[in-house]
């Protein structure tokens, strides 16, 4: 065998080296990417498990949001508490609608969450405290929303 044969056989087995370290690589970025999806899911999950405590544990907010599906008088500080809830709900809602656009969570999941919001709207104060929020997210994000409210049944 010559320099030239060995020279040539060096090379292909370097360059069939860097194909397979390519292709461990691209192993790991793929592994690395469903570990983030998973971290996202569970956190966007989190997320909206917190905003739900917080009306679920909290008796006295408890009650007023009762009284505020109840249709019944709030008064201004419950008002507050609710427009504060209802900002809080639609930021990880946003979250979730960024995350559905850059297609790291499906339209069904985003689908269940934007539906469970959409169906608050039938009582005025809580539409009231979501038109607030208009000037600070995209129309779009709205448009999504409200798709949910008009084809389901209230």
């Amino acid at each position: 065998m010559n320099l030239d044969q060995l020279n040539k056989w060096l090379t292909l087995l370097a360059n069939t080296g860097v194909l397979v370290g390519l292709f461990v690589v691209i192993l790991e970025l793929r592994q690395n990417d469903e570990s983030l999806n998973a971290q996202i899911h569970f956190s966007l999950g989190e997320a909206f498990q917190d905003i739900s405590a917080r009306a679920t544990e909290n008796t006295e907010f408890a009650q007023t949001l009762a009284r505020l599906f109840g249709d019944q008088e709030l008064e201004p500080y419950e008002m507050a508490q609710v427009l504060s809830w209802i900002q809080e709900s639609m930021i990880v809602l946003f979250s979730a609608y960024e995350l559905k656009e850059q297609g790291i969570i499906s339209e069904e999941t985003w689908g269940i969450r934007a539906k469970l919001f959409a169906g608050f709207f039938d009582n005025e104060n809580f539409r009231v405290g979501y038109e607030s929020n208009r000037e600070f997210y995209p129309e779009d994000f709205f448009r999504e929303i409200e798709t949910y409210y008009e084809t389901d049944d209230h």
